[in-house]
């Protein structure tokens, strides 16, 4: 326990302290072997006009100018940096049942490069009215763009993370969820049963007239 390298952020540690290449070594180190990733929950107010929400790269702050800004060390990016994830779950708005979440249950892997994951969501406003209530939500589409933002000489041409770039468009929705009366199920039976009598009757007549015809035609051959 008291050896070096015990965990895989030592064995990380010790790596760029010697300028070897981490990136090689950590999917194959027993001390790396059970690692996992960070997993975030929560929500963020976000105005109504379009922006982004990002996990990326480094420790964000603003700088002298208001712009967000990612603090990190090149030295532990040069081998890569693995931006791989899973999006359990991501709504706009109150979640409602029905309401299909496209990202949801996206999983997204890498293992060599820093990758730059782009979500481009177009919001729909919604207003859900159903027997649990009335609901201001948003249903939206998505589109999807990766790079690898290393370069041959271990630079970065971006910031490598996950990020969401959302816009709203000027239309509203409004759905209502209604129940259907048993009536209408009965009228829908009763409906069915007419039109399959109907049918039933054309077809009928149909091959009625047919071997009448017949019928006639071959009287007609004995006769002569």
């Amino acid at each position: 326990p008291d050896l070096c390298c015990n965990t895989c952020p030592e064995l990380q540690q010790a790596y760029f302290s010697a300028h070897l290449h981490f990136h090689d070594i950590a999917p194959t180190a027993p001390q790396c072997a059970k690692t996992v990733g960070c997993r975030m929950s929560g929500t963020a107010k976000v105005s109504r006009i379009g922006g982004n929400l990002h996990v990326a790269l480094g420790k964000s702050r603003l700088d002298s100018h208001g712009k967000l800004v990612h603090k990190f060390k090149m030295s532990h990016v040069k081998d890569g940096f693995n931006t791989s994830h899973t999006i359990h779950q991501l709504d706009f708005g109150d979640p409602v049942q029905g309401l299909q979440s496209p990202l949801s249950h996206t999983s997204k892997f890498t293992k060599v490069g820093s990758l730059m994951f782009h979500y481009y969501i177009k919001l729909v406003p919604t207003i859900f009215s159903g027997r649990a209530g009335t609901f201001h939500t948003y249903q939206y589409s998505v589109t999807e763009h990766h790079r690898n933002t290393l370069t041959a000489d271990a630079q970065l041409a971006g910031l490598p993370g996950v990020f969401f770039i959302y816009e709203f468009t000027p239309f509203l929705v409004q759905k209502t969820e209604r129940d259907v009366p048993l009536s209408h199920f009965l009228i829908s039976i009763c409906a069915i049963i007419g039109g399959v009598f109907t049918v039933a009757g054309l077809v009928d007549s149909a091959l009625y007239t047919g071997f009448r015809g017949l019928r006639e035609k071959t009287d007609m051959k004995h006769q002569l």
